[in-house]
């Protein structure tokens, strides 16, 4: 009986166990949950990577063009010392007055030190950042703001009393185009006064000009480039300038555009 007892026990605990077919069948079906959930983990963490990233992208887009603007639409012409708007396709260097910084607001007492003097017209530049590689090539960067508070100085100096900063390795293409009142041009000098209106195009993917392929700086009427990136365009008024439109349309601009 004993005998017996102990046999029917050695039965089921044989069929209560797992058998090797069982294990083998368990431990892949959690090796391919775990490889699934991992595979998952890591498309959400590049989809979220490629989110924030076209995120910044957009702020970058708008808090530049937005800076620009504000700084353009300030800008105005110091004939006497020969300033104003000079730039050509890639780069523009303008006259631009701002109001002074909340430190001035501040109220004080007498025994607090006097607050440093600050100027309200700047010279400002905008460019495309450009570096040199290894083998010597040049390569955009992003694009870069210098600032000159103190424009009598004898030898203005980078980094010295001109401040530069990189605003944005996002964005890596800045075009822009002149309006005199009749037609378009690449150009512009400070003896010309303040164009009617400037058009910036911002984008993030670099355009080299080919060598031996030179760009026509000078051609009047010029189209848009053609921009095979993503590209944000606006049209600046300046309101300072004394120019007169003459029968042509700017899109977007005051007046009803004309």
């Amino acid at each position: 009986m004993i005998l017996q007892t102990n046999h029917i026990r050695s039965k089921r605990s044989i069929s209560a166990g797992f058998t090797l077919l069982e294990v083998v069948l368990a431990i892949s079906l959690i090796v391919s949950l775990m490889g699934s959930a991992i595979w998952f983990t890591r498309n959400i963490a590049s989809a979220r990577d490629k989110i924030n990233n076209k995120a910044q992208e957009i702020v970058s887009r708008r808090s530049l063009m937005r800076r620009i603007t504000k700084e353009l639409r300030c800008a105005m012409s110091m004939r006497r010392l020969g300033l104003g708007i000079a730039g050509e396709s890639d780069y523009i260097a303008f006259v631009t007055t701002s109001l002074p910084g909340r430190s001035v607001w501040v109220d004080r007492n007498i025994l607090d030190q006097p607050v440093p003097p600050e100027t309200d017209i700047q010279l400002i530049t905008y460019r495309q950042a450009i570096v040199e590689d290894e083998e010597g090539m040049e390569e955009i960067v992003g694009i870069e703001r210098t600032c000159q508070k103190l424009l009598d100085a004898p030898e203005a100096e980078e980094g010295e009393n001109i401040r530069v900063a990189m605003l944005t390795e996002k964005l890596k293409y800045l075009r822009l185009r002149y309006f005199d009142g009749e037609s378009w041009t690449k150009v512009w000098t400070a003896d010309r006064g303040l164009p009617l209106a400037v058009e910036v195009t911002i984008g993030d993917e670099p355009v080299y000009e080919e060598e031996g392929e030179a760009a026509d700086t000078e051609t009047e009427d010029t189209e848009p480039e053609e921009y095979l990136g993503i590209a944000s365009r606006r049209l600046i008024h300046l309101p300072l300038s004394v120019m007169k439109t003459q029968g042509t349309i700017i899109r977007g601009g005051p007046g009803g555009g004309r």
